[in-house]
């Protein structure tokens, strides 16, 4: 599949989870930005699941908005 990308909770208060479902690839990198596009933190991850849940805590960055960009071989998310 293409794979879905699932955030809880959210919002959260720095600490939260990023589960990436039904990708077809066995590695993504999951990017966290600011609004202005720069990455605050990154993880390469390998899927041995179907089913995967990536951990992250930004709770020492100011509060804010930010996105999640997930790459892989299938594309970006």
């Amino acid at each position: 599949g293409d794979g879905n990308v699932t955030l809880f909770p959210n919002p959260s208060k720095g600490a939260f989870n990023v589960m990436i479902t039904d990708l077809s690839s066995t590695w993504c990198e999951v990017r966290i930005l600011d609004r202005n596009g720069m990455t605050v933190d990154s993880k390469n991850v390998t899927l041995f699941e179907s089913n995967t849940t990536i951990p992250f805590d930004l709770s020492s960055i100011p509060r804010g908005l930010y996105y999640v960009k997930v790459s892989s071989s299938e594309g970006v998310k």
